[in-house]
């Protein structure tokens, strides 16, 4: 009873336009305020109460719920669909959404985006099973230039999110890895991922300690390694074939006269300026090694030639000497 004058109170000492409030009649221990027909402005609708519930005591348990409810047919003709909001401050509970979904809703400081409980996450979003990328956007506009924000599975920046991180399946297989890209299809040359838990894929030039690497890897310091393995289909075993064109010492002493290094090997100057291929490299001074080869087993041959001459001279002097000593007697 004491509920009942407080309420009887609490609408009588507001303003009353027209007939626009009305008490309706008892019905047990509910009392209902609703509006009577041709009320305009101001109404107190149907689905705004004050209760008490059944259960503990009168300071507990007085519970109040209200909400919001709009007809969307008013502002489009036909459609039936509601919108609604509302608060249950007896659960700490707010809602918004239509006849069919949950758009948001915050749960004792947990917040729910398409579903009405977000659990004990502080961040709970859920999408339909059938969306293609399910993820959040965020888009934060600008006057000028491109967009910045959140698109699906990508974080990223610039007008189509082309520039940033990327979740995606490589291929066919459903493995995920993690890709830094800088073009709209996320497959472009800033892509870090992986397919299986030994392998990664860097796409692209890197650069350690340099703005502009030219090539797959470029350094700018020291690099340190405990085996280095370079791939070479030009290794240079020809030398060794019949047909090779072996130079000779005197062609090579010819061009070291003229231009200051080994034929087929690069100058200082041009080291400085373009570095060197390791592969190509040492190709080049295994041929020199090999041609160096070819010509000191062509000296040997020589030298042991020159040796049996001078052997074969010797003897021939050792017999002279004894001619003559028997000359001599």
């Amino acid at each position: 009873m004491k509920i009942i004058n407080k309420i009887i109170w609490f609408i009588l000492i507001f303003p009353v336009v027209g007939n626009a409030q009305v008490l309706g009649p008892d019905q047990g221990n509910n009392v209902e305020i609703s509006s009577i027909a041709g009320a305009s402005q101001n109404s107190f609708m149907n689905k705004q109460w004050l209760y008490r519930s059944q259960n503990g005591n009168d300071w507990t348990s007085t519970r109040l719920h209200n909400g919001i409810s709009i007809d969307n047919s008013f502002l489009v003709p036909g459609v039936s669909s509601k919108t609604w909001w509302e608060r249950d401050p007896y659960n700490n509970v707010q809602s918004w959404g239509n006849a069919a979904n949950t758009y948001l809703t915050i749960n004792q400081g947990n917040i729910g985006i398409g579903t009405a409980d977000p659990g004990s996450r502080k961040l709970k979003l859920v999408t339909a099973s059938a969306e293609t990328d399910v993820g959040i956007e965020v888009e934060i506009g600008r006057t000028t230039g491109t967009n910045y924000g959140v698109v699906g599975k990508a974080i990223g920046f610039g007008a189509n999110t082309n520039i940033g991180l990327f979740t995606a399946a490589t291929g066919a297989t459903s493995n995920l890895g993690l890709r830094i890209y800088n073009v709209a299809s996320a497959t472009g040359s800033y892509a870090i991922y992986s397919d299986s838990p030994a392998q990664s894929y860097f796409q692209g030039n890197v650069g350690i300690g340099i703005e502009t690497p030219t090539d797959k890897l470029v350094v700018n310091g020291n690099i340190r390694a405990r085996e280095i393995k370079v791939e070479n289909a030009n290794w240079p075993d020809y030398v060794f074939t019949r047909d090779y064109q072996l130079p000779t010492l005197q062609q090579t002493e010819n061009h070291i006269k003229e231009k200051g290094h080994l034929p087929g090997i690069p100058s200082a100057a041009e080291v400085k300026a373009n570095g060197i291929d390791l592969g190509e490299m040492n190709a080049k001074l295994l041929q020199k090694i090999e041609e160096l080869t070819l010509h000191l087993t062509e000296k040997e041959k020589q030298l042991n030639h020159e040796k049996n001459i001078n052997l074969n001279q010797e003897d021939r002097l050792k017999q002279l000497e004894l001619k003559i000593e028997q000359l001599n007697k």
